[in-house]
């Protein structure tokens, strides 16, 4: 009885601490959009983002072969521009656009004529989702990379050939040939921590468009911070609910001439793991009890008869 007791008790205390942990893995969303059509030869994607996938994904935009990416084109631009949050997890981005926080950012992505959307990014073993993207761009032939910070940035990264405080990127972009030199450059642009800056991302790609309509954006994060305690993290939900949110539940993406439907309710790959170990850790306990409740004992205990022999 004891052993079953503690077979129960173990079934459910790791059923809880797996739903907890699988629930935690933190991630980071990258917007992507463009003005030129057909961009991007895919729209989205719900599969985990590796930050080497990212990298791969930066340089093949700036020219570089590259096999193993998240999103790619088969069209030139004259500059891509990655805008980085310090820290920015995928459900904040619910919890920022209800405050109003993301309705630029919003409104860039659903005018654009080819976007991406990946919602599920992780950084890579430095902590850091795009600061190997930026280093290996920096280090191709022929593109020249500008980083472009805001005061209390932490962001850097060698080997760069321009560097430039954000309230100086406007006069800057005005008199750069980055924007007009045929050749694919990287801008970044590293903002510091603090809510989501969606205005300053209006103005950049203003002021990129009024010279240029051959341009890629990107929008993202260096990394995702840890959630509070008592938060809970529903990211089935938080993805469908910023960027699909009509009165049916399900929406058509802007992309390359490909509709996609979604449905709020879909289940991700962390959660639907969750689900399924939860319930053959629950069919287990259920088992258990009913073993327990069909235990019977006599209702009482007749002596042995006179004469009787015992067998041992």
């Amino acid at each position: 009885m004891m052993s079953r007791s503690v077979l129960l008790a173990f079934a459910v205390l790791f059923s809880a601490v797996y739903a907890l942990s699988s629930s935690s893995i933190y991630t980071i969303p990258v917007l992507a959009w463009s003005p030129i059509p057909s961009f991007f030869t895919s729209t989205t994607t719900l599969a985990t983002v590796s930050s080497r996938q990212f990298d791969a994904s930066i340089s093949s935009l700036l020219g570089a072969s590259n096999s193993d990416v998240a999103f790619s084109s088969d069209k030139q631009v004259e500059i891509v521009v990655l805008f980085v949050e310090q820290q920015l997890r995928t459900d904040q981005v619910s919890k920022y656009a209800s405050a109003g926080q993301f309705s630029g950012i919003k409104a860039l992505v659903d005018g654009a004529a080819s976007s991406f959307v990946a919602p599920y990014a992780v950084a890579g073993e430095e902590g850091s989702l795009v600061q190997g993207a930026v280093e290996h761009a920096a280090a191709l032939d022929g593109a020249k990379v500008v980083l472009a910070t805001q005061e209390g940035s932490y962001m850097n990264a060698a080997n760069v050939d321009a560097r430039v405080a954000l309230e100086d990127l406007a006069s800057f972009l005005a008199s750069s040939d980055i924007l007009s030199n045929g050749q694919a450059d990287l801008l970044v642009v590293s903002f510091a921590s603090g809510a989501a800056h969606d205005a300053q991302v209006s103005e950049i790609i203003a002021a990129v468009a009024a010279r240029t309509n051959k341009y890629a954006a990107i929008y993202t994060a260096a990394s995702a911070p840890a959630p509070p305690a008592a938060e809970v993290v529903a990211e089935s939900h938080m993805y469908s609910r910023f960027f699909f949110d009509d009165a049916n539940n399900q929406t058509n993406c802007t992309g390359n001439g490909t509709t996609i439907v979604y449905d709020r309710d879909f289940f991700i790959g962390t959660m639907l793991e969750v689900y399924v170990i939860s319930a053959i850790l629950l069919s287990i306990v259920l088992c258990g009890l009913c073993n327990m409740w069909e235990l019977q004992t006599p209702e009482r205990f007749d002596p042995p008869k006179a004469g009787a022999k015992m067998v041992m």
